[in-house]
């Protein structure tokens, strides 16, 4: 076998067969898959647990979160390269064969993916990476615009992704503890040191309306992108600036968690962020403002979002959002220091 297939399985027993047969129906048959599953409560193992591929193999853990459950399949895989799939996603049949392709052509690259559609109650559209960047070199290519926006390297979904294990394992891994956008954090971190081929074919879909997705929340607390980064310049001491353009690109995943941490009365998020980010060309207004804004009563900001409701015509009585911590609780209260700018200002 040449390739090991990590799943993460947390109460998705409605998807996790249509994930394995989009699996067990690659052009490509060198492989095993793990599939991690991080105690569901559903009965989503018992499907896994009936098959009959001798390819495929569970494995079961107490809930830890998808970082844990990734690692983990990682620790157990017998091959160098590593694919994920997430339980609630497909594959096209040509997935395999793509993302070997791109590695088979550009071996300096330590990330191979592909492009993406959404499905949407049973409407499939184009992701927007693709559409924003007017990708049109189908045969793949070492990606040299993945510092320059946020929309970028947020947009290399797990499913989409086949990566090194050696050299995953050499960044740490999947961040333990973080419950959204762990993903972009490990693909940020990976990019940080080594190239990523990518080609815009589309050869995964991910089903917007599927069960138990994070995006029916809010999420409050801090990103880790500038640990990451903090990690990378203490540690690799790069000889290099990063772009200016990164700088912004980190900058604006943060400063878009300003509303949702003021609407949850989170102001030691607000001025963690405003401390990151303030230093930083363009955004020193706008984290001032935020940081001003969390003196305010949260009473008043709860009446003021309530009234804006009721103008745009959602009505009076619309609920909140619904607020889950970017972090478990666990996470919390480590030390962090201030993050200064590359001149070191």
């Amino acid at each position: 076998m040449n390739v090991s297939i990590v799943i993460p399985l947390y109460n998705k027993a409605r998807h996790i067969q249509r994930a394995l047969n989009s699996i067990t129906a690659q052009t490509y048959g060198a492989f095993e898959v793990i599939v991690v599953d991080d105690g569901s409560t559903d009965g989503g193992e018992a499907i896994v647990s009936q098959s009959r591929d001798p390819r495929i193999r569970l494995i079961s853990q107490t809930n830890s979160g998808v970082s844990a459950a990734r690692n983990r399949g990682v620790s157990e895989a017998r091959c160098e390269h590593i694919a994920f799939l997430d339980a609630d996603d497909e594959w096209h049949p040509d997935f395999l064969c793509t993302v070997l392709d791109l590695r088979e052509r550009f071996p300096q690259a330590k990330i191979w993916a592909t492009g993406f559609c959404y499905s949407d109650a049973g409407a499939i559209t184009r992701n927007r990476f693709n559409q924003s960047h007017a990708v049109t070199d189908s045969n793949g290519f070492i990606l040299d615009t993945f510092f320059t926006e946020v929309a970028t390297w947020t947009a290399f979904l797990p499913s989409c992704v086949s990566i090194s294990k050696t050299e995953l394992l050499a960044v740490g891994g999947f961040p333990v503890g973080v419950e959204k956008m762990e993903d972009g954090d490990t693909w940020l971190r990976m990019a940080l040191r080594y190239p990523i081929a990518w080609t815009p074919l589309n050869k995964v879909i991910i089903y917007a309306d599927a069960d138990n997705r994070t995006e029916e929340y809010s999420w409050i607390g801090v990103w880790p992108f500038f640990e990451s980064v903090r990690e990378y310049v203490e540690k690799d001491r790069p000889t290099a600036a990063l772009p200016d353009a990164f700088y912004s690109s980190l900058a604006q995943g943060q400063t878009a968690l300003f509303r949702h941490n003021l609407l949850a009365h989170n102001r030691s998020a607000i001025i963690e962020i405003s401390k990151d980010c303030r230093h930083i060309p363009g955004f020193w207004f706008k984290c001032n403002m935020w940081y001003t804004l969390s003196f305010v009563p949260h009473s008043l900001v709860i009446l003021i979002w309530k009234l804006k409701s009721w103008f745009v015509g959602r009505g009076w009585n619309v609920p909140q959002p619904r607020f889950r911590s970017i972090r478990r609780p666990a996470m919390f209260g480590r030390s962090r220091p201030d993050l200064r700018n590359k001149n070191g200002d």
